[in-house]
C-alpha cells in the first residue's frame, strides 16, 4: 500500500512548487526585498502577499516560514537564512506540514472570532522546536469584523517571537487598520515571456515536445498565473501524451477555442456587414468544437489589439501574438475608424452579458452578429454629428436668405414701380451679390459708353480680355433677376471711356496725394525714415475717429 502511493501521480503544480526565493518566478521585487530584510535582520513582524490566484501567496509565505526557522545542514545556523537547507529537522518537518511552530490555517473555512482568540492566547508561549512560531494565515479577507478587532493589538505588539504572514486575493477587503500593521508585498501577474520560458524547461523536464506558439497560447489562457498555467500544461500533456509533438490547435481544441484564422474571417465578415456569412462561419465553429462565450471574447481581445494598433501604430509586438496575427490586424487598422472599433467593443461587451443569460448561447451569439454586421452600414454618432451641423447650417442660411427677402422685395417687384438700377455700379453690385465672379471681373474693365436705367440700355467698350459673348450673359441673367429685358451692346467707340478699375485706382492715387499733406502722415513720415504710403482706406469710426476721415496705413521699410 506504502509503495503504491509514493509511486502516485503528482500534479505539476505541487511537482515544481518553488522552495526557495530564488525560485519564485516574475517576482523580483519581493524577492530582492525580502532577501535584503534577511540578510540584514530587518525582518517585520507581519507580511501582507496579495495577488491574483497561483502568482505564489502561499508559496512565498511557506518560503519565508523555512528561511525564518531553518537551521542548516549543521544545525548551528541561529539565524534566519535566504537559503534553507531544506535536509534540518525543521525544514523536514515543514516540508511535510508537522511542524509544531508553523500553524498555516485557511481564513475560508476558519472564518469566525473564536479560531483568533485560540491564535492570541497561543502566541505568547515560547516556541518548541524553531526559533519562532509563524502563523499563516491563507485568504485572510475571508475574516469576519469581529476576527479582524480580536487581531489588533496582537498584530500591532507580538512577542519577539512570533511572526505572522498573510496572503490574499481580495486586499480591498482588509481593514485599513490591520494593513496599516503589516509590510505588505503586491504580487504582479508573471509576464508572458517569462512563463513561457518557465513551462518550456518544465515540459522538457517531463518529456514532453510542444512548440513555442502552444506554450504562448497557454500563458495568455493562464492570465499571469503560474498554477493555472501549469494545470493547462498537465491536461494538454495527458491529453496528447508524451510521444507527440503539442501544437496550438491541441490547445484550441482542449480549451474550446476557436482557429485564429477563423476568429479573423469571421471579424471580417462582420465589419462587412456580411451577416449571411458571419452565420454560417459562427456554425462553423461551434461544430467544430468552439465555446460560442469564448468565440466573442477572441472578438473582444482581436477588437482591443486592432485599437491598440490603430491608436499606436509603432506597436510592433503584442504578448501572444504572431506576426501573421500582427500583419491582419494591422490591415483591419488601416480600414477601420476608432469610433466604429469602440462601438464594435461597446456591442460585444453588451452581447457577452446576454449569452450568458441566454437559454443558448450560440443563438445569442448568432443575434449578436447579426446586429453587429447591419450596425457597421451605418454612420458612426460623429458623422451623424457633423451631418446635423451641416444641415443646421444649411437650415440657417435658407432662414436668412427668407428673412432678406422680406425684408428686401425683389428687383422684379421693385421694378413694377419704377426702375431699381441707377447706375453701372449698381450692375456690378447685383452680380456680385450673386457671386458671378467671373462676370463682375469683367465688367470692372470694361469701358461706360451710356448707361440708361430708364430704358434699360448700356453700351460698354471692351478690353483685352472681355468675352465676346458677355453682353449676351448680362442679358440673359438680368432678365431671370429684375424680370426686365435690357439692352446690353459691346461697341467701339471713339469717346473716351474709362473702366471701373481704372477709376478707382484713380481715385487711390487722388486720396494719397492728398492725404500726404496732412500733418499726421508728415510726423510719421519724418519719424519712421524710410517708410512710405502703403493704403489709403476710409473706416468706420471705433476709436475716436470720424466716419468718414481718411487715415494713413504706413510703414517702416523692413520693419512693421
Amino acid at each position: 500500500m506504502s509503495e503504491r502511493i509514493n509511486k502516485e501521480y503528482e500534479v505539476l503544480a505541487r511537482k515544481y512548487r518553488p522552495g526557495e526565493l530564488s525560485q519564485l518566478i516574475g517576482q523580483d521585487v519581493l524577492v530582492k526585498t525580502i532577501t535584503n530584510a534577511i540578510k540584514e535582520e530587518r525582518l517585520p513582524h507581519a507580511f501582507m502577499l496579495t495577488g491574483i490566484r497561483g502568482v505564489g501567496k502561499t508559496s512565498t509565505a511557506r518560503i519565508i516560514a523555512r528561511s525564518l526557522i531553518c537551521t542548516g545542514k549543521d544545525n548551528k545556523n541561529n539565524k534566519p537564512t535566504v537559503n534553507p537547507c531544506g535536509v534540518c529537522e525543521n525544514c523536514k518537518a515543514i516540508a511535510e506540514d508537522r511542524h509544531v511552530d508553523i500553524l498555516e490555517m485557511d481564513a475560508a473555512s476558519h472564518t469566525g472570532v473564536s479560531e483568533i482568540r485560540e491564535i492570541i492566547e497561543n502566541v505568547n508561549y515560547s516556541p518548541v522546536l524553531a526559533r519562532y512560531k509563524v502563523y499563516i494565515i491563507d485568504e485572510v479577507h475571508m475574516l469576519s469584523k469581529s476576527a479582524f478587532n480580536a487581531l489588533l493589538k496582537t498584530l500591532e505588539e507580538p512577542p519577539a517571537h512570533t511572526k505572522f504572514i498573510f496572503a490574499t486575493t481580495e486586499i480591498r477587503k482588509i481593514p485599513v487598520t490591520i494593513l496599516s500593521r503589516c509590510m505588505r508585498f503586491d504580487l504582479p501577474r508573471v509576464n508572458s515571456g517569462i512563463m513561457v520560458e518557465h513551462l518550456s524547461k518544465i515540459a522538457k523536464e517531463e518529456g514532453a515536445e510542444i512548440d513555442d506558439e502552444a506554450l504562448a497560447l497557454i500563458s495568455y489562457s493562464a492570465e499571469g498565473s503560474v498554477r493555472d498555467a501549469l494545470s493547462l500544461l498537465d491536461q494538454v500533456i495527458g491529453n496528447r501524451g508524451k510521444n507527440k509533438k503539442i501544437i496550438k490547435e491541441d490547445i484550441h481544441k482542449m480549451l474550446g477555442m476557436s482557429d485564429r484564422g477563423s476568429i479573423f474571417e469571421l471579424f471580417g465578415d462582420v465589419v462587412e456587414g456580411k451577416a449571411a456569412e458571419s452565420l454560417e462561419k459562427i456554425r462553423e465553429m461551434y461544430n467544430a468544437g468552439g465555446d460560442p462565450l469564448n468565440i466573442i471574447h477572441n472578438l473582444l481581445q482581436l477588437t482591443h489589439m486592432i485599437t491598440q494598433i490603430k491608436i499606436s501604430p509603432e506597436t510592433q509586438k503584442i504578448e501572444h501574438i504572431s506576426s501573421d496575427d500582427m500583419k491582419k490586424s494591422s490591415k483591419f487598422a488601416d480600414r477601420i475608424s476608432v469610433s466604429t472599433l469602440s462601438r464594435m467593443w461597446q456591442m460585444l461587451l453588451k452581447g457577452l452579458e446576454e449569452s450568458k443569460l441566454a437559454p443558448n448561447p450560440v443563438i445569442a451569439v448568432e443575434m449578436l452578429l447579426i446586429r453587429m454586421a447591419y450596425v457597421s452600414e451605418l454612420p458612426t454618432p460623429g458623422d451623424l454629428v457633423r451631418s446635423i451641423k451641416d444641415d443646421d447650417i444649411k437650415s440657417d442660411n435658407r432662414d436668412i436668405m427668407t428673412e432678406r427677402s422680406a425684408e428686401q422685395p425683389s428687383l422684379a417687384t421693385v421694378n413694377e414701380h419704377g426702375p431699381s438700377i441707377a447706375s453701372f455700379e449698381e450692375i456690378i453690385e447685383l452680380f456680385d451679390k450673386k457671386r458671378e465672379d467671373l462676370v463682375k471681373a469683367h465688367l470692372q474693365g470694361v469701358g461706360v459708353v451710356s448707361f440708361d436705367a430708364a430704358a434699360k440700355k448700356i453700351r460698354f467698350t471692351p478690353d483685352k480680355v472681355t468675352p465676346s459673348d458677355l453682353s449676351v450673359t448680362m442679358m440673359n441673367m438680368l432678365k431671370e433677376w429684375t424680370g426686365e429685358i435690357w439692352d446690353i451692346e459691346s461697341i467701339s467707340s471713339n469717346k473716351e471711356t474709362k473702366s471701373l478699375r481704372v477709376v478707382r485706382a484713380e481715385g487711390d492715387k487722388q486720396r494719397e496725394k492728398e492725404s500726404i499733406q496732412d500733418n499726421r502722415v508728415q510726423e510719421v513720415l519724418s519719424t519712421f525714415p524710410g517708410s512710405k504710403i502703403e493704403k489709403v482706406e476710409e473706416i468706420i469710426d471705433e476709436v475716436g475717429l470720424s466716419k468718414n476721415e481718411e487715415i494713413l496705413k504706413s510703414k517702416k521699410l523692413g520693419e512693421k
